[in-house]
């Protein structure tokens, strides 16, 4: 609910706080021109990722995220960090159930394992 209720404040010129909204895309001031941060966004956390790859010389990544909520809010600040940087990001999105399996988890890996092993390639994250 955070974009399209600071669409529709930044709309009507009203003040915006959102409470619990970490949504990247918050950080456009061009669209969110007056939004009043309460939390901080998530794109500190693709810098500290990134940080991280730096720091240990590592050249690709594997990321397995949903493609919704709090998780995919994570995903999506991490993935233009590491654009920027020209590092390969294999992205793997998971199912979107309430009760995932230990079968479902083995398959999704072995999933992700063959499709990236070796031919690691740089997507974008969706």
């Amino acid at each position: 609910m955070c974009i399209p209720s600071g669409y529709y404040a930044s709309y009507w010129n009203r003040p915006f706080f959102p409470t619990a909204c970490t949504d990247p895309s918050l950080v456009d001031r061009t669209v969110f021109d007056i939004l009043v941060r309460t939390v901080p966004v998530n794109n500190k956390l693709g810098r500290a990722v990134l940080g991280v790859f730096l720091e240990y010389g590592w050249r690709r990544a594997g990321l397995l995220a949903p493609s919704t909520g709090l998780c995919d809010y994570g995903a999506r600040a991490i993935v233009p960090q590491f654009e920027s940087q020209g590092l390969a990001l294999y992205s793997h999105v998971l199912p979107e159930e309430d009760h995932i399996t230990d079968s479902d988890i083995d398959r999704t890996l072995v999933q992700v394992q063959t499709e990236a092993t070796g031919r690691c390639r740089g997507h974008r994250y969706r």
